[in-house]
């Protein structure tokens, strides 16, 4: 009965994540020209693994369209240890430019309470997506579903998925961040396409599907 029990909630929270999880496509770069185009990697299993994923949902379809904050910068609440980002340069250089200037005011760094996470998310304008061990983070996914520009280095993942058209910034160093005239340009370009895109759908996993068969339809 305890079994059963689980099955049902755990089926429960898959059809409550259908509506944002996306296929996880990590592989367009085995050929050359790639055979499939760059995909964002979505929320992944973990998310099944929430008590109730109905506030998740909510939280990130109500973004709050008023930002009180500038940059949030949080990381690691799965991979948290700190040799994991000693080993990863986006993340130890991520974490230096916090330690320099986490004291200013446009840039919020430190950790974040699960229960808390959306609505700061949703009330920043940009998130900082530093990379972890894959080519994606469901960060990035995160931080558009609540509203938020995600901002990350210049890899060839993040190049290809802004060549798409998604709306998000890439710099060629965290400090570059701290810009306050280039943040809010990058807001000005990217903030009306991303109400637009999330107004639009396209953040669900049905267009998730159709951003990838747009995209092959072009390349045949």
């Amino acid at each position: 009965y305890k079994r059963q029990g689980r099955a049902a909630a755990l089926g429960r929270r898959r059809a409550a994540a259908a509506s944002v999880l996306s296929p996880r496509v990590s592989f367009p770069y085995i050929s050359n020209p790639p055979l499939l185009p760059q995909a964002p990697i979505g929320l992944n299993e973990l998310y099944l693994q929430e008590a109730d994923l109905a506030p998740l949902l909510a939280a990130a379809a109500a973004a709050a369209p008023n930002k009180t904050g500038d940059v949030l910068a949080a990381w690691g609440a799965v991979w948290s240890k700190a040799a994991t980002t000693a080993r990863l340069p986006g993340r130890a250089a991520a974490a230096d430019l916090c330690a320099r200037r986490g004291g200013e005011a446009w840039l919020d760094c430190g950790a974040v309470a699960r229960e808390d996470w959306w609505a700061a998310l949703a009330g920043h304008r940009f998130m900082l997506d530093p990379a972890g061990h894959g080519v994606q983070s469901p960060k990035w996914y995160e931080a558009l579903l609540a509203g938020a520009v995600p901002v990350c280095l210049r890899e060839p993942a993040f190049e290809a998925l802004a060549a798409a058209g998604w709306p998000m910034v890439l710099v060629d160093a965290w400090d570059d961040v701290a810009d306050a005239a280039a943040r809010d340009r990058w807001w000005a370009s990217a903030g009306p396409r991303l109400a637009a895109l999330r107004a639009s759908g396209a953040l669900s996993a049905a267009g998730w599907f159709r951003y990838l068969q747009r995209s092959l339809d072009v390349r045949v």
